[in-house]
């Protein structure tokens, strides 16, 4: 019996010895994590831990992983870097900087709208490099980091300014400034967003120098919505998937832009899918522009490089340079609805259009303004469509080129608005000049090549250059019906050796039993400079209107059924028809000369500028013949070889006159003169009491032979090298002037 009693004791004591080391190793333990952060709070959302040092946020690399899943850290003030990383290092150590669950960081941290300056980190071989390495299911919010101006950030891959990279989670309201050195996957803000991570309301600054691709102004590479977020500065990279605001986006894009200029750096066989919003988009854009320009290889546009969605309600506005596939707005894209792409566009080789340059979506209710040049598939607005084009226009002149290397199947297709598209075209325009190469073989004002219908659609630019194939001023060569639309073009110019007979007014050549139907043509159009042709509204040729007749809506409505309600609209008597959802306004102005023996205007005919724009006219008479007259709108300006109407917003008019040169011989003037001798074998002797400016001898016919510059009272003229015959000599002195009859 005692010796249970001792027994029970012993386990009493046990017990007790249990209960005591457990609740020093509670307290312990408690101890310990407060020990792990100096500054105030708990570390939770409504008590979140204070940071008002460098120190405490180094302190938050003791909250990885799931000993700091779910805890706060708000920051109470700036804090400048500079004095607090040292100086033979490798800068600062990353906040989570690795992809094990126990390396990552899981909290929230709260910037409270202040600044973390002087950031640098010099870790070229590292991944996973920003101010916060890797984060998992937490985030950063309301929070501004600024790099050291003269070392920023150097890693390898997913490198950012706030994070390399982080799934789960949010940043939101953060701006990020600085410039970054790295490989891949970088990211102004985060270098690689994953999936489930809430972006919104972020701003960056940045350069951003990279060796490979996955490069982006906020994020390398995202597979989370973007919402609301801004990105500026330069990028210079050499490899793919490169965009202003995101290199790759795997989600949508929505009310976001860029001003940042995109550069590819690296050689011939990189620079691929490169665009001032997006390399590449994977999910709709929406709300958004890009201003910067961009320059690279293959797949190339001002807002995306390479689309698989539709672009919405989206502009871009910066000039577009690559080397095929290179588009205003993107270089391939799915469908673009009420968007438009202003930026000038130039491709070295093929595919270039001022909205996109291969589309494989349709395109509705958009436009584009840039001038557009490339070497095959030019379009004012797409270089080739594949599905429908409508309710659109373009605006830009065309330039053919040629480069040194000759594209796959050879220079062939430019149109004002598309270069070769393989489905309908309905209420569109085109009003760019198109200047083609030789070896074009489909140009046409409205579309090169056309193997789909086109209907209530026109075009007014001028044609020139070296074309030798089939062209049109609205179509080069159709596959498909033509119905109710109108070439208003003042004039096609061609290749001496090319075709005529498949040159023509509406559309050069129609194959595979396309047909004509309602289709006109502006009456005073030239053709290699020959006018007055006929046609019907079932021809290649298109029935005669006058100009004044298409400034007038009731010419569309009641003869070709365009719709003046819902899509078209006009300023009645003043320029073109328009769109109602933008004021595209054009004025007309007619040129002329009374005789085309006697002398040339040029521009000549009937065309139309777009308002607020300028256009220069050159006047030259022919041998003989001299500047009788101008007259602008009817009122006579005097003689002058040249004018300039500026800030055009209405219609106008300017006619040229020309006259014979008559050479009056009048003695009242210079009285003293003497010319001899006369008959004259070789040499005129002339002579007059004051010096003497000019001599102009003419034939009989008014030509100007022999022009002399002289100031001297005795002049000798060689007409050694005259045939015999009657001359007029044409003697000015002091603004005086004596005509005399010489005979050789």
């Amino acid at each position: 019996m005692f010796q249970k009693l001792i027994s029970l004791k012993n386990i009493l004591n046990m017990k007790t010895n249990k209960l005591i080391f457990s609740l020093v190793l509670f307290l312990g333990v408690c101890i310990y994590a407060q020990a792990q952060f100096s500054g105030t709070g708990t570390g939770t959302a409504a008590d979140p831990y204070q940071i008002t040092t460098a120190v405490q946020l180094g302190e938050m690399r003791n909250f990885l992983g799931t000993t700091g899943s779910g805890k706060h850290f708000q920051l109470m003030n700036d804090i400048d870097l500079s004095e607090s990383i040292p100086e033979a290092s490798q800068g600062w150590e990353p906040i989570g900087n690795s992809p094990d669950d126990a390396g990552t960081f899981t909290g929230f941290f709260h910037g409270s709208g202040f600044t973390i300056r002087n950031l640098w980190i010099d870790r070229p071989a590292s991944d996973f490099v920003g101010f916060f390495g890797y984060i998992k299911n937490g985030g950063v919010d309301h929070l501004t980091v600024e790099l050291d101006s003269t070392r920023g950030i150097r890693g390898d891959e997913n490198v950012g300014i706030i994070a390399g990279f982080i799934e789960g989670g949010l940043i939101t309201d953060c701006i990020a400034k600085g410039k970054i050195t790295a490989t891949a996957y970088i990211g102004g803000l985060v270098g690689f967003i994953k999936e489930n991570v809430d972006v919104a309301n972020n701003t960056t600054v940045v350069t951003i120098i990279s060796s490979e691709g996955y490069v982006g102004g906020l994020a390398g590479q995202v597979s989370s919505p973007i919402t609301n977020c801004i990105s500026s500065g330069t990028l210079n990279t050499s490899g793919d998937n490169i965009g202003g605001l995101v290199g790759y986006a795997n989600a949508t894009i929505t009310g976001s832009s860029s001003s940042a200029n995109v550069t590819h750096t690296g050689n011939i066989f990189t620079g691929n899918f490169m665009g001032g919003l997006t390399g590449v988009a994977k999910f709709t854009i929406t709300n958004c522009h890009a201003s910067g320009t961009v320059t690279g290889s293959n797949g190339i546009g001002g807002l995306v490089g390479d689309s698989y969605a539709p672009t919405i309600d989206s502009h871009a506005s910066g000039n577009v340079n690559g080397n095929a596939y290179v588009g205003g707005l993107a270089g391939n894209s799915d469908a673009v609805i009420n968007s438009y792409a202003s930026g000038n566009v130039a491709a070295y080789q093929d595919m270039a259009g001022g909205l996109a340059g291969q589309s494989y979506g349709a395109i509705e209710r958009s436009y584009a303004k840039g001038a557009v040049s490339g070497a095959k598939s030019v379009g004012g607005l797409v270089g080739i469509s594949y599905m429908a084009v409508s309710h659109s226009f373009a605006s830009g002149n065309i330039t053919g080129t040629n480069p040194d290397i000759t594209p796959e199947g050879g220079l062939i297709d430019i149109g004002g608005l598309i270069g070769n598209t393989f489905n309908m075209t309905t209420n569109c325009y085109a009003t760019g000049n198109i200047s083609a190469q030789s070896n074009s073989m489909y140009i046409g004002g409205l579309i090169g090549f056309s193997g789909g219908e086109v209907a209530h659609c026109y075009a007014s630019g001028t044609i020139e250059g070296e074309a030798y194939g089939m062209v049109g001023g609205l179509i080069g060569d159709a596959w498909a019906n033509v119905t109710n639309s109108v070439a208003a073009n003042p004039s096609i110019t061609t290749s001496a050796s090319g075709n005529p007979n498949t040159v023509k007014r509406l559309v050069g050549l129609t194959e595979f039993d396309a047909e004509i139907a309602g289709s006109y043509a502006l009456q005073s159009m030239r053709i290699n400079g020959i006018g007055g042709f006929a046609g019907t509204p079932e021809d290649n040729q298109g029935l005669n209107k006058t100009t004044m007749q298409l400034q007038t809506g009731l010419n569309y409505e009641s003869n070709m059924a365009w719709d003046f309600t819902t899509v078209w609209t006009i300023r009645e008597g003043q320029g073109y028809p328009f769109f109602e959802y933008v004021s595209h306004l054009t004025s007309i102005i007619s040129s002329s000369v009374n005789n085309e023996t006697q002398g040339i205007i040029s521009p000549i005919g009937d065309i139309s500028v777009e308002d607020g724009s300028s256009r220069s006219y050159t006047i030259t008479p022919a041998e003989g013949y001299e500047i009788e007259s101008v007259l602008v709108d009817n009122v006579n300006i005097g003689t002058g070889a040249a004018y300039n109407f500026s800030n055009i917003i209405a219609n106008h008019s300017i006619v040229a006159n020309f006259r014979l040169i008559v050479l009056d011989i009048d003695d009242r003037n210079l009285v003293g003169l003497k010319a001899y001798p006369n008959p004259v074998n070789d040499v005129l002797n002339i002579s007059y009491s004051q010096d003497i400016s000019n001599i102009e001898i003419y034939g009989l016919l008014g030509q100007l032979i022999i022009a002399e510059t002289v100031n001297d009272k005795q002049v000798q003229v060689d007409m050694s090298n005259l045939r015999s015959g009657a001359y007029f000599v044409k003697v000015t002195s002091d603004s005086k002037t004596k005509t005399v009859k010489i005979i050789k």
